[in-house]
């Protein structure tokens, strides 16, 4: 289970609770969302190998099903073409697609507007940390 921005692997909560009784559900943060950590970037190719080194320990041997949502899609199926070995299928959750040409045309300036006040929102909840960053992702 592979979380998005700017969330942390606490996302998956509920799912794990709902699935564990029939499947190995394994999750971490993400290189970088930790809240404690000295923040630092990650470039793609370092991620990937990261949740590589997670998966392969985790299933030796085995396919995986990831999990992913949002920014986590992104990682997930990067993962997926370059370890095709490695993945059984993915499910992916909440995929933006503001980037393709024709949501570009169709979102307009007040669209626009709304998704970076939501980014900026998100990004300062993520800043911010603890309840109150908490309170603010969930209000948005």
């Amino acid at each position: 289970m592979i979380h998005g921005w700017p969330d942390t692997h606490h996302l998956w909560d509920a799912q794990v609770e709902a699935l564990k009784a029939s499947f190995r559900c394994v999750r971490f943060t993400l290189p970088g969302f930790e809240c404690t950590a000295a923040a630092r970037a990650y470039g793609l190719g370092e991620v990937i190998e990261i949740i590589r080194r997670v998966v392969e320990q985790a299933c030796p041997g085995e396919r995986v099903t990831l999990l992913l949502h949002d920014w986590g899609c992104f990682y997930g199926y990067q993962l997926a073409m370059k370890y095709p070995e490695l993945v059984e299928r993915v499910v992916g959750v909440d995929i933006g697609d503001a980037g393709s040409r024709q949501n570009r045309a169709e979102l307009g300036v007040k669209g626009k507007a709304i998704v970076l006040a939501y980014q900026l929102w998100l990004a300062l909840a993520w800043r911010i940390g603890g309840r109150v960053g908490d309170v603010m992702a969930k209000w948005m």
